[in-house]
């Protein structure tokens, strides 16, 4: 299962429930692989501080917010947040995931 997430928190939580498709993801979740997507991974925890928003539940733990106030990037420009955009990401070990 794959859980998109776009946009903020609450919104996208308020979202799944008014759908009715919050039942059917927990459901699932019980017996296939889920991977959520930007705000998708967050709404997997149990809470996040955007908006003090209750999450799934389905991982321990709280979305916390980068503190980043005075801090620069290498380049001495400011951090963005949230950021979007592209990142490389190198895989650290080997996971069922990206066989085949």
């Amino acid at each position: 299962i794959v859980l998109p997430g776009q946009g903020a928190m609450p919104d996208c939580m308020q979202s799944l429930r008014d759908s009715g498709v919050q039942g059917a993801v927990l459901e699932a979740s019980r017996s296939k692989p889920l991977f959520g997507v930007c705000v998708g991974e967050q709404m997997l925890f149990d809470l996040s501080e955007e908006g003090n928003t209750p999450g799934l539940g389905l991982l321990p733990g709280k979305v916390v917010r980068f503190q980043l106030d005075g801090r620069l990037q290498a380049d001495g420009s400011r951090f963005k947040v949230p950021q979007m955009g592209w990142n490389r990401v190198a895989q650290a070990q080997s996971h069922a995931l990206w066989q085949g």
